[in-house]
């Protein structure tokens, strides 16, 4: 069910492992390769990790809602906490409009819920503020779908990826240089961040195939 987005977070992890292993190649063979161009790579590495992992969580998301809308299952099934997304569109419809359309909107909301329809929550739908993942979103979207699960496989990983998400960010909007920041760090440390990102990637992906293999969206 979930199984291609998992060997594709694989797949492009054992390619960042590879390209640290090139890194460390270079650092062997020091006339052939810069300490400052070294430094470059390992900062990249930071920008690289992090947009697998984003791709991964987005990936994993969108899949859960398709496999929601495809379960055939009515709204007064689900566990409440589900209605954050089911009536997204409506909500979003609320905001910003004037008097004369605010109760309109509202029996609408009503009316939904009333007719119990089936799922149908949009496909592209984050339930997050719109900002790199972190601690934060990762909860906002657990709670949307009333995932009890820990965020965390580990309460440690939450340092590895708010580092990654800062470095990442730094580079990025050009507050710092990539030089400057893999300077700070050898190759196994890179790796012991990968080998984190790795498993989180991993868990995420198992954590959302259970719920709805266990059907842990039914009320």
């Amino acid at each position: 069910m979930f199984d291609d987005i998992k060997q594709e977070a694989t797949e492009k992890l054992i390619k960042v492992k590879l390209y640290l292993s090139g890194i460390d190649s270079g650092i062997s063979r020091l006339a052939l390769v810069s300490d400052e161009f070294q430094n470059s790579l390992k900062g990249l590495f930071f920008v690289y990790l992090y947009g697998i992992f984003e791709m991964t969580v987005i990936k994993t998301i969108r899949r859960t809602i398709d496999e929601l809308n495809s379960a055939d299952v009515r709204i007064s099934e689900c566990k409440r906490e589900l209605l954050s997304l089911i009536l997204s569109p409506e909500y979003d419809a609320l905001h910003g409009v004037g008097e004369n359309k605010k109760w309109p909107r509202r029996w609408d909301i009503s009316r939904k819920l009333i007719d119990n329809e089936k799922l149908d929550i949009v496909e592209n739908l984050i339930p997050t503020d719109g900002r790199n993942i972190k601690k934060d979103q990762l909860e906002s979207i657990y709670k949307s779908f009333g995932n009890s699960n820990p965020v965390f496989p580990r309460p440690e990983i939450q340092g590895y990826l708010d580092e990654l998400v800062r470095y990442r960010n730094y580079i990025a909007h050009g507050d710092m240089l990539p030089q400057e920041i893999g300077r700070n760090y050898t190759v196994a440390d890179l790796e012991k961040r990968r080998g984190s990102i790795d498993e989180l990637c991993t868990y995420i992906i198992d954590s959302y195939e259970s719920y709805i293999v266990n059907q842990e969206y039914l009320v």
